[in-house]
């Protein structure tokens, strides 16, 4: 209940860090504290502890952030008034979608299902390094596990790839949100029987086209995340190929 009580304490974002890291600073000092009473007959008063308690936590707080500004005695007397000024890292915005250099291609996969076991859609997306899109797909795929329909998007990309000139000629790399097939695809040995196939088709055309495999966040497969959701929803494959 102390710990609960003490995280439910309204602190701003930059003291909060301080904040939970002072509950560690108190814990870790009674203990040797503590310890130190016990084993070798020490004492020490409340107003000790507290102040090995904030000398502790500077040396934390500095060694994890060495460029913060405040000082022993400002933790000390205004402990309310120190932050840290930590850059609050936007993935979103650090994951936008960026075309490939000249003579690379990007094939952007996902896959959509409802819930854990249900009606699920895949969808991809070709592209070069102008972003101009050479083929896409959004097909429904029946009922799947999520695990399940992320190797069929990519085994579906492979395929359509393997007819798209261009994608044998160039460097093409498949990128997919769901880093754990793209490790079975690089590592077959530790593939689930129950996928084995879809994966090792995958892996032979990697190896056969010299394709990577990569993983992407969310933000930067937008595209075809929506494709794949519109491929649930559909009644019938659709794919186009420029020609």
């Amino acid at each position: 209940m102390f710990i609960v009580s003490w995280n439910a304490q309204s602190i701003c974002r930059n003291s909060r860090i301080i904040w939970n890291t002072a509950l560690f600073a108190f814990a870790w000092t009674i203990w040797c504290c503590r310890n130190e009473t016990i084993f070798k007959n020490a004492s020490s008063n409340v107003v000790q502890i507290f102040e090995i308690v904030v000398l502790r936590l500077m040396h934390w707080l500095k060694a994890k952030w060495p460029s913060s500004n405040f000082q022993f005695h400002d933790l000390l007397f205004n402990p309310s008034c120190v932050s840290l000024e930590i850059p609050r890292i936007n993935r979103r915005e650090a994951s936008i979608w960026k075309a490939p250099r000249l003579g690379e291609l990007k094939f952007n996969v996902d896959a959509s299902t409802s819930g854990s076991f249900g009606k699920a859609g895949v969808g991809g997306i070709p592209r070069n390094y102008q972003g101009v899109s050479l083929a896409l797909f959004s097909k429904p795929i029946g009922v799947s596990d999520p695990t399940g329909a992320e190797i069929s998007a990519i085994l579906e990309a492979c395929n359509l790839s393997s007819m798209i000139q261009q994608c044998k000629h160039e460097c093409l790399a498949i990128e997919s949100d769901c880093e754990q097939v793209l490790r079975w695809i690089a590592d077959t040995k530790n593939c689930p029987a129950v996928f084995l196939d879809r994966v090792l088709k995958c892996a032979h055309f990697g190896l056969k086209y010299k394709w990577k495999f990569r993983f992407v966040y969310r933000e930067s497969n937008i595209t075809a995340h929506r494709l794949a959701v519109k491929g649930r929803c559909r009644s019938d494959d659709f794919v186009w190929c420029m020609k």
